[in-house]
């Protein structure tokens, strides 16, 4: 890696912290469960 890309990845790691993702997956999964195509089958059909 350059230099450049090293101190990118540097910022990155230190500014971005994945919980702050948190919040939207968990919004996001539960739009999918309570979707009304989702919930017409059953969880053995979805596999």
């Amino acid at each position: 890696r350059s230099l450049s890309q090293q101190k990118s990845f540097e910022t990155l790691t230190t500014v971005f912290d994945p919980a702050f993702c948190f919040d939207y997956i968990r919004s996001g999964v539960e739009a999918i469960i309570e979707d009304e195509v989702t919930s017409r089958f059953e969880a053995e059909e979805l596999k």
